[in-house]
């Protein structure tokens, strides 16, 4: 749930807002309505909102002003306005985005999607952090977690659950130990140089192999996994997989 306010000093439009959003992006957001410079002010100050409506003219004040007393810090606003010659100004204070009102139904949304987005790989960018620093402090290698970027979001995925992995095209497909699978937006180049370390053995153009997954070799042509799989190894490759295996 993230924690929104609505600041315009026109009750009306800030309501009309208000039920907008509540219509047209519901269970995102907890909102709030500030109609007065001052306690918008304090209650900013005090509530720590993430995202700001705020509008340009609240008479005898701007929403500029406003800007300039608060602490800007993980606050993400969205200027509403009648008028269209402050868009310079709200460009100069990193706004996200500027509404026009009367505000458009579409526009709103995309204007919500984008501060979304930008949460999204804020905490994205939080994670990645976080797990390469515990990375760093886990006592065995084997227990080390790896960021895998895919087009939905970035998983986590423990080294030791990941059976192999195979190119495809500029991706890599990675086969997991439940038998599930997750197309990483990494190529097989990357993935070799980053499960080096963690006994991965290059067979082919297009595989990557776990050596604990291996059952057997046949005839110095393929691999053969404990999961069933049956895998190529390339000619050029063949004497390299011979001195990793014996």
């Amino acid at each position: 749930m993230i924690n929104a306010l609505i600041v315009d000093d026109e009750i009306l439009a800030a309501k009309a807002l208000k039920l907008m959003i509540e219509r047209y992006l519901p269970n995102n957001f907890e909102l709030e309505i500030q109609t007065d410079f001052h306690k918008a002010i304090d209650h900013i100050n005090s509530t720590h909102p993430s995202l700001i409506f705020l509008d340009v003219m609240m008479p005898p004040y701007t929403g500029f002003e406003l800007l300039q007393k608060i602490d800007l810090t993980d606050k993400e606003i969205i200027f509403t306005t009648a008028f269209d010659n402050f868009a310079v100004q709200a460009f100069k204070f990193s706004a996200l985005d500027y509404l026009l009102k009367p505000i458009v139904q579409q526009e709103l949304v995309a204007a919500v999607q984008k501060y979304l987005t930008k949460v999204e790989i804020e905490n994205e960018r939080k994670l990645r952090y976080e797990n390469f620093l515990q990375n760093i402090h886990r006592k065995d290698k084997k227990d080390a977690k790896l960021a895998i970027p895919t087009q939905e979001k970035t998983h986590f995925l423990g080294v030791e659950n990941i059976i192999r992995c195979e190119a495809e095209s500029n991706y890599t497909w990675i086969y997991l130990r439940d038998k599930s699978k997750l197309l990483a937006a990494k190529t097989l180049k990357e993935f070799e140089t980053l499960l080096a370390e963690y006994g991965f053995l290059r067979l082919h153009r297009s595989h990557l192999v776990n050596r604990e997954e291996i059952d057997h070799m046949k005839s110095h042509t393929e691999i053969h996994l404990k999961d069933g799989s049956i895998l190529p190894i390339a000619r050029l490759r063949k004497k390299d997989v011979l001195n990793e295996l014996h």
